[in-house]
């Protein structure tokens, strides 16, 4: 963990954009560019039909010539599990679960594992770390507890593996007093659960996408980001609509998503600094925050994430540095 801090030279380079889309929005192809970024790359055949789903989002042009290099670098891979349209009747009729990990390099709330939970019905979908397996029955009642409570309906059928830490005692008695039905599929045969399966595929793929696009190696901090942006996004099980649409009734705004990894700058309250000190401080934005109205900031050099809705984001750095690079240069946009 002691190498997580790389090299961010281009804070050195170049400065801070007044309007960071100003120098994209009378470019087509850049524009969708920036889009497919914020959208965490989604597939560039998806982005015109965002405008119908989602507020705050561009006419986007149909058709893009070239390669996304963190495309290719992280989702150049065949999907091992088809993924299924069938869906439930209604919300929390059936939610799928399972747990990932552990990953090789620890996030930074040290978390290695993560664990998803996805509605069947409007494939709207959460995530939460873990440290270990044995933080899953704690986060299964905060997940029970967070939809029940917005939606006024039940769970009904939680459908998962056999894997023991979904059998521990404490879980079977909470089933049964809740009355949850269980569904296991069979040992060795992952593809019998395809919805969570695929999904898991998803995420990492696009996780590194988004990791290898900007070269910062946050497997976690990126996921979460992945999860948030994907349930603003279309899914063919759902039609004309988002998962968030069909799980809340509500169409998103999408308006304020920015490139992962972007550089930014975040206000400093006067309660935090002398008179003479700097009122701004330099990040890299790594995640979106649910339950406050802001961005997740890592800040450079403290090792600490900021929360803030006073953010200045610097997107241009992120197509001057992949233009102007030989990286950018070997491959065709």
């Amino acid at each position: 963990m002691n190498n997580i801090l790389w090299s961010y030279t281009i804070f050195n380079i170049y400065k801070l954009a007044e309007h960071p889309t100003q120098a994209l929005v009378h470019d087509s192809s850049r524009l969708s560019e920036l889009w497919n970024r914020r959208f965490a790359h989604l597939h560039y055949r998806a982005l015109p039909a965002l405008k119908q789903m989602v507020l705050g989002v561009s006419d986007l042009p149909n058709g893009h010539q070239g390669v996304c290099m963190g495309c290719s670098l992280g989702k150049n891979s065949k999907h091992s599990f088809p993924s299924s349209d069938s869906r439930s009747k209604g919300i929390l009729d059936l939610v799928h679960s399972n747990v990932c990990g552990p990953m090789t390099v620890e996030s930074l709330g040290r978390f290695l594992y993560f664990t998803t939970f996805i509605d069947d019905f409007s494939r709207e979908t959460w995530i939460y770390f873990l440290k270990g397996k044995y933080e899953l029955f704690s986060k299964l009642k905060k997940f029970k507890a967070q939809v029940e409570n917005s939606t006024n309906r039940k769970i009904k059928v939680l459908r998962s593996d056999n894997g023991g830490e979904y059998n521990l005692k404490d879980f079977n008695n909470f089933y049964r007093s809740m009355g949850i039905k269980r569904e296991f599929f069979v040992p060795y045969n992952p593809q019998q659960n395809g919805v969570v399966e695929w999904k898991n595929q998803s995420i990492i793929e696009s996780t590194k996408a988004l990791i290898h696009d900007q070269g910062i190696p946050m497997f976690l901090e990126a996921a979460n980001t992945i999860v948030y942006v994907q349930n603003r996004c279309p899914h063919k099980a759902v039609k004309d609509k988002t998962t968030e649409e069909a799980f809340t009734g509500v169409k998103p705004n999408a308006g304020h998503l920015r490139i992962f990894g972007c550089p930014v700058y975040i206000h400093v309250p006067h309660e935090k600094r002398s008179k003479l000190d700097p009122s701004g401080q330099k990040g890299i934005f790594i995640r979106y925050s649910e339950t406050l109205k802001g961005y997740q900031v890592y800040v450079l050099g403290h090792r600490q994430i900021d929360i803030s809705r006073e953010v200045s984001f610097d997107e241009n750095v992120v197509f001057m540095r992949y233009h102007e690079s030989p990286a950018g240069a070997d491959v065709e946009e």
